[in-house]
């Protein structure tokens, strides 16, 4: 009986030290990925005006698309699209109130395209680009 119970004493020892390995590998892979988010998040504000994909993203960074956007998801709650489109419909929100024309303002924040602009500041801001100029009224964030 004693014999059985030191060689259990032994293996429940070695399964709480693999437990403990497994325990910190993921929380070092954890802060990786962290340290990779705030990175991506770095990245994304210092380029925001100039063109970025999710692909150009994942080659920075060596991760696949969707890994990518999970981590992101994961560590911010929005995806890495949504994250870039809301940054800058800020800054064209302030463009067009300090008084830019809307036109430029799209180009100048990266959009491609006015139609897209548009609709994505009228879903985002509940009033067009033109309406927030011309009144100076500040629109509520909606999305």
């Amino acid at each position: 009986k004693l014999e059985a119970e030191a060689k259990l004493l032994t293996i429940l020892c070695e399964i709480y030290k693999a437990y403990c390995n497994l325990k910190e590998r993921n929380d070092t892979s954890n802060a990786n990925q962290g340290d990779v988010v705030l990175q991506l998040i770095d990245y994304i504000n210092r380029n925001l005006y100039e063109p970025l994909s999710l692909g150009k993203l994942s080659d920075k960074f060596f991760l696949s698309q969707s890994q990518l956007n999970r981590l992101f998801k994961k560590a911010t709650g929005t995806s890495v699209w949504e994250y870039i489109t809301i940054k800058r419909l800020i800054t064209a929100r302030n463009r067009i109130r300090a008084g830019e024309h809307a036109g430029k303002v799209c180009i100048a924040c990266g959009f491609k395209d006015y139609s897209t602009f548009y609709r994505m500041f009228k879903k985002c801001y509940g009033i067009t680009p033109t309406e927030c100029r011309r009144t100076g009224k500040k629109p509520e964030m909606l999305a």
